[in-house]
């Protein structure tokens, strides 16, 4: 009876190790489906972010009207790689620049042909197309340094 009980157990310890091994080669193989979510999967995480990066990218190109006064006018230009061109050609203060786009957002310099002023352009791109614009002066029309102004205004696709 001793040796019975013996044989049992051993049919059960290998039965167990059997079903252990099974099991971690089903969830080795589907590794990316059961820990979809997961911070550990870089590789899915990256691949949402350059989709939706490529999503704004296409989409940024264009004209908008600043703060929905439809002759204040501003073109955002593809340029090479992550560069646009932006400028407000609408203005009795005509501005043009370059600005880079890093995910969903874009910074860059801008100068007003007529004068000697300068500014800094802060952009957020904003879910339902338009973008959240700041206008840091650096320099007055007489090329001085500016006294810290910034403006805010909103961007909306025209």
């Amino acid at each position: 009876m001793n040796e019975e009980r013996h044989t049992y157990k051993v049919q059960i310890i290998v039965a167990v190790i059997g079903l252990t091994g099974v099991l971690g080669a089903a969830i080795f193989a589907n590794w990316d489906k059961v820990f979809e979510n997961n911070s550990s999967n870089p590789s899915a995480q990256n691949q949402q972010k350059d989709k939706t990066s490529k999503e704004i990218i296409s989409g940024i190109s264009g004209r908008y009207v600043m703060d929905k006064q439809i002759t204040r006018i501003i073109i955002i230009s593809k340029l090479v790689g992550n560069e646009y061109r932006i400028e407000e050609i609408t203005s009795p203060w005509p501005w043009t620049g370059t600005a880079k786009l890093d995910g969903s957002k874009l910074s860059g310099r801008a100068h007003f042909p007529k004068t000697q002023a300068t500014m800094k352009v802060e952009e957020s791109l904003r879910g339902d197309g338009s973008i959240d614009v700041s206008y840091r002066f650096i320099s007055k029309g007489d090329g001085s340094l500016a006294d810290g102004r910034v403006d805010h205004h909103v961007w909306y696709p025209e």
